[in-house]
């Protein structure tokens, strides 16, 4: 069944936002994603990117990224071969959201291309073991974009993701499912 990122996209009520992305479209995220989060209250938004193909984005277009460092902020992951995973995590109060999938912060990742997706929510008024396994997945892939960004020691990303922390409390909550460490 055909699902519409745009259409997820709708839906209100998270604080925050942290995507990631190996190829990013800087006009696409400044004018349509992280405008449409805002509208719907999501204030708090991190774009993670792969460091090379977002210079070379911004070598394209230097002014794309217009909205940075005032409405959200961009953080270049560096790596030995890419970075290329795709994740938007969106946090609330007392919910979370997960997409993983194909698709590229890019118009032609979100609306051209055929893209495989995969989508999770996670509500603290659901109960039992399912409730608790799909908090476990939100708080590991938090805790896996927030170690992807710790070697940068970017007092400016430490402030966005302890935003996250401080207005997510279920994040910090005992409880979760497998208590090994993350790694």
């Amino acid at each position: 069944m055909p699902h519409s990122l745009f259409d997820d996209f709708k839906e209100g009520g998270y604080h925050s936002s942290v995507l990631s992305t190996f190829s990013v479209d800087p006009a696409f995220y400044d004018a349509s994603l992280q405008f449409r989060l805002r509208g719907l209250g999501c204030r708090n938004n991190l774009l993670i990117a792969d460091a090379t193909m977002l210079e070379q984005s911004l070598e394209a277009i230097p002014d794309a990224f217009s909205n940075a460092g005032r409405k959200y902020l961009i953080h270049p992951v560096h790596s030995t071969s890419c970075f290329h995973p795709k994740l938007a995590l969106r946090y609330g109060k007392a919910k979370a959201r997960l997409i993983v999938g194909s698709a590229n912060v890019t118009s032609a990742g979100w609306a051209g291309n055929l893209e495989l997706v995969s989508t999770l929510s996670w509500n603290a008024r659901d109960e039992g073991q399912d409730s608790e396994v799909h908090r476990t997945l939100f708080v590991r892939a938090h805790q896996w974009m927030a170690s992807i960004t710790a070697p940068a020691q970017d007092n400016r990303v430490a402030y966005k993701l302890e935003l996250i922390r401080s207005q997510s409390p279920w994040i910090d909550e005992p409880g979760l499912v497998g208590d090994a460490p993350f790694e």
